[in-house]
């Protein structure tokens, strides 16, 4: 049985999976299994895992017989997977060859945290241009404003899916799958870490402004309150619920600009996150 399992979940990634595959065959650290799920892509996607899943035995190629999301996607994932340890990846970024030591070794040592993320370059078609650095540990007020963790960069102990469960559907927390997991960990007493070393490139191209529109803005807003519920603030902290409304009025080229701004502040915090 191997030590980690890495899950992918895909959809239309023809010009960049070989590139993410290729990361991890890269990896220092080799005893891995590479389970990838294809959801139902209109492209050849699936046919080039399936040439990765017949010259690496490692790595598993499977399919959705529908398209179902990321967060069901991810679960199929990790239904066909064995690992101790279950690592995170998306189908158009790159993990550094470090990633699966370093953040190993963290769990390793340190039992008394559920997941492990890290630091993250934030690159496009144009090359890198920030880099993401959340804070070392953070705490449950710090879901008033988002997530706080690089999401396909993390990676969490099997034993802790079993106690919170895994990854809701679409039509329960639209593209915030993310959030509300992490959100459901922490309420069950769990908590993350981010490691401060740059491990992953995480790509952000500007047509990605474009999916975020107000009616996922609107959906965001719902997930957030279940949050806010299932966390227990106070009724004054609400108020952080208008955030996505906000965003969602703001024209795409201007998200791109603050998205670009917020990420070049955090190149310049310190380990608990602060501006210096």
């Amino acid at each position: 049985m191997p030590k980690v399992s890495i899950i992918m979940p895909v959809y239309n990634c023809a010009q960049t999976v070989g590139s993410a595959i290729e990361s991890i065959i890269s990896q220092t650290y080799t005893d891995w299994e590479f389970i990838i799920c294809d959801d139902c892509s209109k492209d050849n996607t699936y046919e080039i895992i399936e040439q990765y899943s017949r010259s690496d035995g490692r790595i598993v190629a499977i399919r959705n017989d529908i398209n179902q999301g990321c967060g069901i996607t991810c679960n199929n994932c990790i239904a066909n997977s064995a690992g101790e340890y279950i690592a995170r990846m998306d189908g158009d970024d790159i993990s550094l060859p470090n990633r699966l030591i370093e953040q190993i070794q963290f769990l390793d040592e340190h039992p008394e945290f559920a997941f492990v993320g890290a630091s993250a370059n934030v690159f496009n078609k144009d090359g890198r241009y920030a880099t993401i650095s959340y804070p070392q540990m953070p705490q449950i007020k710090d879901f008033r404003l988002g997530a706080f963790f690089v999401h396909p960069v993390i990676m969490i102990r099997r034993s802790i899916l079993d106690k919170v469960g895994l990854y809701k559907g679409r039509d329960e927390v639209y593209r915030a799958e993310d959030y509300e997991f992490f959100a459901r960990i922490y309420s069950a007493g769990y908590k993350g870490y981010n490691l401060q070393s740059v491990l992953f490139d995480y790509r952000v191209e500007d047509a990605d402004y474009r999916k975020r529109t107000f009616r996922t803005r609107l959906g965001m807003v719902s997930v957030k309150y279940k949050v806010f519920h299932l966390l227990n603030f106070h009724w004054y902290e609400y108020i952080y619920l208008i955030k996505p409304l906000i965003m969602g009025l703001i024209p795409a080229f201007l998200q791109r600009a603050i998205f670009k701004r917020r990420f070049m502040f955090k190149t310049h915090c310190d380990n608990r996150g602060r501006l210096v």
